[in-house]
């Protein structure tokens, strides 16, 4: 055996998480009873190579055609690492295999009312309305939409109202859940929130390499598109939706650049209940360093929970406030009622658009949500930080919130 078998190993255990630091080996029992310290520090430094275009460097005799560990950004300083095959014909980075996203029973909540077969048209703006997402010419990063300032207050109290409220049906009474137990509530397809992280590594790390050819325009070869296809569909089988029409690379990758641009780059890109996820999880590497420290953002998952949470609480607070026009403070934000099950559909006073297959809608929500991730990592508001994951040995100190633990406590409250 050797050190790439025995962390592959490790990593098919769940006992280390991917992509992974070196610090990260030293606590991983299985390995520091095989190897010395100095080993598990210095072995994967040198035989390691940037993955293309992070400009992360390269390590003394690592192979650029055949390396053995791929550096794929920063934690806290310290580089990350995923375990490479040789490159492929394609010249994209090869994978060590983790367990398959499709597996684990389904509750009847994920055999029913989630399993859906979805159109994938796009969702066009009423006469006489502005998209928020006018079309660029560019696949590029770039930052979210933005909420209106004069809006800001109603997140806090929506923040303040998911903090205080019982678990249930809105309006019911109970005992306060904070931030931090809903997330530890998290349950779907019977993990709970870090095992479903975990369960979703390896789908996370191929879409991270996806986007990344997608924004260096890296000429795609038929093996990268069927692969792209492939990776697509996993993640509509962990989600529980099933698209009518014939998946393509060309509508993935059109869905990535929307995605990564926080713009419309493609119009005729779908967006439903399958593609949001396709754009989530393939945009999630954008809150680990070096991308986070440049404010990029990640794109939430907008299904019709999320939605049902977002838009009945934010409903509420309006209406109390006086407004009468959503739009004035969240345009493009609509209902999704793509599913049924639970408390969705949820009745609701004020006039509320349309979200389900727009991209505004889209925008909007991620723009919402990295609002509140904000708010909730901001220790002036005092509240509790994210509960850490035993395979994310980056919790050193205080966990700040994510997109993905933000919408996560929206899923569940969205039923």
């Amino acid at each position: 055996m050797t050190l790439h078998s025995d962390i592959a190993n490790a990593i098919g255990a769940r006992t280390l998480g991917t992509p992974w630091t070196t610090a990260d080996l030293l606590k991983c029992p299985s390995l520091t009873s095989m190897y010395a310290k100095n080993t598990l520090r210095s072995v994967p430094l040198n035989q390691s190579v940037s993955l293309p275009g992070l400009g992360l460097g390269r390590g003394h005799g690592a192979s650029a055609s055949h390396p053995t560990y791929y550096r794929v950004g920063k934690r806290a300083g310290a580089l990350l690492f995923q375990l490479a095959t040789p490159l492929s014909a394609a010249g994209t980075p090869g994978f060590i295999p983790v367990p398959s996203a499709e597996g684990g029973g389904a509750s009847p909540d994920e055999d029913r009312p989630e399993a859906i077969v979805e159109d994938d048209g796009p969702c066009f703006s009423r006469p006489g309305e502005k998209s928020l997402g006018q079309v660029i010419s560019a696949c590029a990063y770039g930052r979210t939409i933005g909420v209106p300032r004069n809006c800001g207050a109603i997140l806090n109290d929506l923040v303040k109202d998911i903090h205080t409220s019982p678990v249930g049906r809105l309006g019911m009474p109970g005992a306060a859940v904070p931030w931090d137990d809903r997330l530890c509530n998290y349950l779907w397809r019977g993990l709970t929130f870090c095992e479903t992280q975990a369960h979703l590594a390896n789908l996370i790390w191929k879409g991270s390499v996806f986007a990344r050819m997608t924004v260096a325009k890296v000429l795609w070869t038929p093996r990268d598109d069927v692969e792209l296809v492939k990776w697509a569909n996993k993640i509509f089988a962990w989600g529980g939706t099933r698209q009518r029409n014939p998946v393509t690379a060309g509508k993935v990758r059109d869905t990535l650049c929307n995605a990564l641009a926080h713009r419309i780059v493609h119009p005729q890109a779908p967006m439903n209940s399958g593609y949001t996820k396709v754009g989530a999880l393939g945009t999630a590497y954008l809150e680990e360093e070096p991308y986070a420290l440049s404010g990029w953002t990640p794109q939430v998952i907008y299904d019709s929970r999320v939605a049902a949470s977002l838009i009945s609480r934010l409903d509420a607070i309006l209406s109390s406030k006086g407004f009468a026009n959503p739009a004035s403070c969240f345009p493009g934000l609509g209902y999704v009622n793509a599913a049924r099950g639970g408390t969705r559909p949820r009745p609701v006073t004020l006039r509320w658009p349309n979200g389900y297959q727009c991209w505004d809608a889209q925008f909007m929500a991620t723009a919402i949500v990295a609002a509140m991730r904000d708010i909730l990592n901001n220790p002036q508001n005092g509240y509790p930080s994210m509960p850490s994951c035993e395979h994310d040995s980056s919790n050193s100190g205080p966990k700040r919130w994510t997109v993905r633990g933000v919408e996560a406590v929206l899923f569940m409250d969205g039923y």
